[in-house]
């Protein structure tokens, strides 16, 4: 079964991260409809990537009925009210991170999905890095004591190769 994918909000970030020829795309998937702040701009970006579908309001989008899944690249504020409108409607849902500005808001997210039936998914890639998954191998070992807080800094795009994890690894 093809999984029929709709976005909401065709701004700055579709263009560089999730866009709808990379990130939104899979095997079995295509993006069929986008959803912009009005149709002068779904339009011509719709035309641009292929989408056969554009909206100016994510009612629309999430009244689509051969849409299965929504991805939601909203600004922040936005997130959460986006999100619980796809998964009311029935959709799943990939939200931009962070998710919602608040506990609460996570909390009525996950609330609707489970009684829609549908899945919520947080789009943050970055856990998948082999150095962060090495790191969260340190802390759950305990070797290090009971973390209560954390902070990081990233600088650069560098990632190791996991190949250099994996001889750390085995030293």
């Amino acid at each position: 079964m093809e999984v029929l994918r709709g976005f909401i909000r065709a701004g700055d970030v579709t263009r560089v991260t999730p866009s709808p020829t990379g990130a939104f795309t899979q095997a079995g998937s295509r993006v069929v409809a986008v959803v912009a702040s009005n149709l002068e701009r779904a339009k011509p970006y719709a035309g641009a990537h292929g989408i056969p579908r554009a909206h100016a309001r994510a009612e629309e989008l999430c009244a689509d009925r051969e849409v299965i899944a929504v991805c939601i690249c909203t600004p922040h504020h936005l997130d959460a009210d986006h999100a619980q409108m796809a998964l009311r409607a029935g959709k799943h849902v990939l939200c931009e991170r962070p998710m919602a500005n608040s506990t609460g808001e996570c909390v009525t997210m996950a609330r609707a999905a489970d009684e829609a039936g549908v899945m919520l998914w947080i789009a943050y890639y970055r856990r998948l890095y082999p150095i962060v998954e090495r790191l969260k191998e340190i802390i759950e070992s305990g070797q290090l004591g009971t973390f209560t807080t954390a902070q990081g800094v990233k600088k650069g795009y560098f990632v190791p190769p996991r190949e250099a994890l994996d001889s750390d690894r085995r030293a």
